[in-house]
């Protein structure tokens, strides 16, 4: 999206990393990117705690302590997949909190489809994928209720929809269902 930051980032690369003296332009589209991802992570952070809490203070305390791990600020200024999962992470849960707490069915799809994300960003998040859907399973038999069998159903077909293409493209090329190739659990280890 941004000619001047391919530029430098294929400069970077083909100089080693050194963008100081040989490579022009600057990277100041992606830790603008960066930096909308941290604050609409804050936010989800302060909005799963008003919806836990209903305390505005408690809320505004959350992001501060967020704020002064320094964490996301530290992931905003690097090219790393971790604020991505910072944000992707932070919005489980206030879909999370909607779903269980305040009875939001329609979130479960959004569930999917985050989670899908979380592995497409990092493949060890299938195992959250799964344990999800072995939990949904469980609540379904053992409740037996027709909107637990939808919520799953709807999260396990958004999540597909997410994860599905990159799978498929794995099996034309490498011939294995997989998201990777034995990188997750290597990580999840």
């Amino acid at each position: 999206l941004d000619p001047d930051v391919e530029a430098k980032l294929n400069c970077s690369i083909l100089n080693g990393g050194s963008t100081e003296k040989t490579c022009a332009g600057n990277f100041n589209s992606i830790i603008a990117v960066q930096d909308g991802l941290v604050i609409g992570a804050l936010m989800c952070l302060w909005l799963t705690t008003m919806l836990l809490y209903n305390r505005s203070p408690i809320a505004w305390i959350a992001c501060a302590l967020a704020l002064a791990s320094t964490k996301p600020l530290f992931f905003a200024n690097h090219l790393l997949t971790e604020i991505l999962i910072l944000f992707f992470f932070a919005a489980l849960m206030l879909a999370l909190v909607l779903a269980l707490k305040h009875g939001v069915r329609r979130c479960w799809p959004i569930i999917g489809i985050i989670i899908g994300l979380m592995v497409l960003t990092r493949p060890e998040y299938v195992y959250l994928a799964y344990f999800f859907i072995l939990i949904g399973i469980f609540i379904a038999v053992r409740h037996g209720s027709k909107r637990v069998y939808l919520s799953l159903i709807l999260f396990v077909v958004a999540y597909s929809t997410v994860v599905g293409p990159w799978v498929a493209r794995n099996h034309h090329h490498f011939g294995h269902f997989a998201v990777t190739g034995g990188y997750s659990d290597i990580i999840i280890s």
